[in-house]
């Protein structure tokens, strides 16, 4: 943090404010109580310590795989001084052996090099001497991983006006209905929007209540979003169009549904040069994956994801489903940050980047003019003992002795 070395690198949930529930809820069980990331007290619901979660979005997000001392600590600092980012930042890693895109929590300050530039005299050879010090270290977070497929043909998605005006859709007989109208479940409520969590092992069609215990955990999810015409998106040849992942609405809107499953682990990570180098991972306990399940299911976030589903149709670099896997990973931890606390480091050493030896410059250059005069003395002795080689008497005295 800005001033002070890091002490930390890992997370770990603040059990004084979220004790862990060992109660099994059922997962249908609809009249229990949510879990603690919930005020279910008050009405509405509140999310536990919504500043925090919502600055997370803000200003947390690091779409980032490696190398995390390269990231621009000024704008973080200046962050931290208006009081709009904290210490929680969600980054991304790619594990090199499942290929799972997994989104953790992160203090940034962990990999931050410290620099010291002492003064430098104008006889030294260099005018760069910075000295390099950060950390290495072992520590534990959580993250969140996201895999989804396109249901948007299954869910018939279409308009039946010509103005748009009603969307119906269709994707199980526990999720349905008009995605031009306020949906009746959530607590972020909007048109064009909607979602639904199930039991993917149990039955799909009906909707697993907010205190379900599920690791990992599948919901559907349909929008419409203002975008592009869709003439536009064939033209420029995104695939999904033909694929029937997105389709056309009408009134300048296009639509999608996906149906997704999301994984919570338990991370034990190492950062090595500012880059996680070993990264072994467990799956964390389904009450642990309810906490964190819950604020999105009661509709926290949904603007903010809904946000990015329009944006998602825009982007040429990725699908709509790459950029909403990452988009549901990032909430889903986002709106739980303020049930995480900082943790110290398991293990952790201090990393020396210096200069152990300097030459000046007068020393450096007498060096070379001798090397250079001793080149061109070798040189003339070398060209001397050649043209006495080459003399008769020489080559007749040399024929002597070889007979």
């Amino acid at each position: 943090m800005p001033g002070d070395p890091p002490f930390f690198g890992g997370f770990k949930i603040n059990e004084a404010i979220c004790p862990f529930n060992e109660t099994i809820i059922g997962s249908y069980d609809h009249d229990a109580f949510p879990p603690c990331t919930i005020n279910g007290s008050s009405k509405p619901w509140t999310l536990l310590d919504a500043p925090s979660a919502y600055r997370v979005l803000a200003t947390g997000l690091l779409n980032q795989t490696g190398e995390y001392n390269n990231e621009d600590f000024n704008t973080l600092n200046v962050a931290w001084d208006a009081g709009a980012f904290i210490y929680t930042q969600l980054v991304t890693h790619i594990d090199d052996v499942t290929d799972e895109q997994h989104v953790l929590y992160f203090n940034p300050w962990s990999a931050e090099e410290y620099s010291d530039s002492p003064k430098v005299s104008k006889l030294d050879l260099t005018n760069q001497d910075v000295e390099r010090v950060g950390i290495d270290y072992v520590a534990e977070t959580i993250s969140v991983v996201t895999e989804c497929t396109a249901i948007t043909t299954d869910c018939g998605i279409y308009n039946t006006t010509s103005d748009a005006s009603s969307i119906p859709y269709h994707c199980s007989n526990g999720f349905y209905g008009d995605l031009n109208e306020i949906p009746a479940n959530g607590l972020e409520r909007l048109k064009g929007w909607n979602t639904t969590f199930f039991d993917f092992h149990n039955d799909p069609s009906l909707n697993v209540s907010i205190a379900s215990q599920l690791n990992p955990f599948s919901y559907n999810v349909t929008a419409v979003v203002d975008s592009i015409d869709l003439n536009d998106l064939i033209l420029y040849g995104d695939p999904q169009v033909p694929q029937g992942i997105v389709v056309e609405i009408g009134d300048g809107r296009v639509g999608f549904a996906m149906s997704c499953n999301s994984t919570v682990y338990d991370v034990t990570y190492s950062l090595v040069n500012g880059s996680i180098l070993v990264f072994n991972t467990t799956l964390t306990a389904p009450s642990i994956a309810a906490m964190i399940k819950a604020p999105l299911q009661a509709g926290f976030g949904s603007y903010e994801l809904f946000e990015k589903a329009a944006m998602s149709v825009l982007l040429s670099h990725s699908t709509i489903l790459d950029a909403m896997e990452l988009a549901f990973s990032q909430t889903f931890l986002a709106l739980v940050a303020g049930v995480y606390d900082p943790a110290p480091f398991i293990e952790k050493r201090w990393r020396y980047d210096m200069t152990v030896t300097k030459i000046r410059k007068a020393p450096f250059y007498f060096l070379v003019v001798c090397m250079f005069m001793y080149a061109i003395v070798v040189l003339v002795f070398t060209l001397i003992a050649l043209s006495l080689f080459r003399r008769s008497n020489v080559r007749a005295l040399h024929a002597q002795l070889m007979s």
